[in-house]
């Protein structure tokens, strides 16, 4: 799918109605609601450039690395450690199975990416280290 039509991809949603054109013969499933990888099925349904999007996101995540290694505000340390560890979870899961086409758990990504931000901006400059 994504060698055929790699800008534009195929379409939001139509993976499964399209997975039996593409089906390569010995494959198990014979019909699938969607791929099983966050990467491929966005390059897929919305071509590369939307996937290098997804990925971007995810790099953004790694923003909050210097949040996390803030030894001045431990509240906001743990709260940026904990979203580093939930983001790169939901990432690795991503993986083997589309999670990122669920809108709870993009909604909840998109959250716990954005809490480590607002925690630091509510909470001021860091003080300085002595």
């Amino acid at each position: 799918m994504v060698a055929e039509r790699p800008f534009f991809g195929v379409g939001p949603g139509r993976i499964k109605e399209l997975y039996p054109v593409y089906r390569q013969e010995g494959f198990v499933e014979p019909r699938v609601g969607h791929l099983h990888d966050n990467v491929v099925n966005v390059a897929a349904e919305t071509g590369v450039p939307s996937a290098l999007a997804y990925l971007a996101i995810v790099a953004a995540a790694f923003a909050a690395w210097p949040l996390a290694r803030d030894r001045t505000r431990p509240a906001l340390r743990a709260l940026a450690r904990g979203a580093l560890a939930a983001d790169a979870a939901l990432f690795v899961a991503g993986i083997f199975e589309y999670n990122f086409g669920d809108v709870e758990v993009l909604r909840l990504m998109l959250v716990v990416l954005a809490l480590p931000f607002a925690a630091a901006r509510a909470s001021g400059p860091a003080a300085p280290e002595t």
